[in-house]
């Protein structure tokens, strides 16, 4: 029986969203020795390591299965709605229907679900190993009805809500990339009145919760950043990166089709197994 006493250094999940061409992959590419699970084919620009244009849920979990066995020290997920409409075309496919919505009775998100949940065993390995896992998201506004006053709108990642509240949970950090604007009030005429945003040039990053967006973490880490690893890095802990594979591991069975050599199976509503990693907490 082993325990813990005070704090205990660990890689980071992280999950940064915001709009369009705000920076979100620019950021991700920060993070040392970074390779991006590129999804959404939006990341030619930017010199960094990538994979092909990943096209199916399968095929992302056997790039999960490969990087287990690389130096890589950050996994990053580009984009998690991407990967997430991956997921929804395979649950509709499993279940013989075009589209995750004529399942019918919410059943398709259920699997959804699922899904997520079955992806987290494979990267809790590669954290388990002391990698960085770095998801980019984008953005969107959601009402939010207000039992004690007025509802108000609000920004949080593009994420149906069963996917957004799984990921968002697993994530140490939550990150929202805005961009900082103001309104001025102009006269219209006849009494009129309209509001004018103006600025919109400088970005900054949030760092906690606020009635007007979705963040969080849990380093301590102000309200708003300059968006920058290098402002992150002095909050992070240190953290011995394993590299490939620990030798303690076990050496996985031959896993069925599509199963990632034991680490997680692919879509399964059964119970996974991560072996050969002491778990970090």
């Amino acid at each position: 029986m082993k325990i813990n006493k005070g704090k205990v250094p660990r890689a980071r999940r992280v999950l940064i969203y915001g709009e369009n061409g705000i920076g979100k992959s620019t950021l991700a590419a920060q993070f040392p020795k970074p390779i991006f699970l590129n999804l959404e084919d939006g990341i030619g620009d930017l010199d960094c390591d990538s994979t092909g244009v990943i096209r199916s849920v399968t095929e992302f979990y056997q790039w999960l299965m490969h990087l287990v066995e690389t130096d890589y020290e950050t996994i990053v997920v580009d984009t998690a709605d991407w990967l997430e409409k991956l997921i929804f075309a395979e649950v509709a496919a499993e279940a013989n229907k075009k589209t995750i919505d004529d399942i019918g009775y919410g059943k398709g998100y259920q699997s959804v679900e699922l899904k997520w949940k079955s992806l987290f065993d494979g990267f809790a390995f590669l954290w388990g190993q002391g990698r960085h896992i770095v998801f980019t998201c984008h953005e969107m506004i959601e009402k939010f009805v207000n039992p004690e006053g007025d509802s108000y709108n609000y920004w949080r990642p593009s994420l149906h809500v069963k996917g957004s509240g799984c990921v968002t949970e697993w994530c140490d950090e939550v990150l929202f990339l805005r961009y900082r604007t103001n309104t001025i009030t102009k006269e219209e005429g006849f009494g009129a009145k309209r509001a004018v945003a103006i600025g919109g040039k400088e970005r900054f990053m949030c760092c906690t919760k606020s009635a007007a967006h979705e963040a969080k973490n849990r380093l301590g880490m102000p309200d708003e950043l300059p968006p920058t690893f290098e402002a992150i890095a002095r909050y992070l802990p240190p953290v011995q990166f394993q590299g490939k594979r620990p030798a303690a591991a076990v050496e996985p069975v031959k896993p069925a089709k599509g199963n990632i050599s034991g680490i997680v199976r692919d879509g399964s509503s059964k119970s996974n197994v991560v072996v050969g990693v002491e778990s970090p907490y």
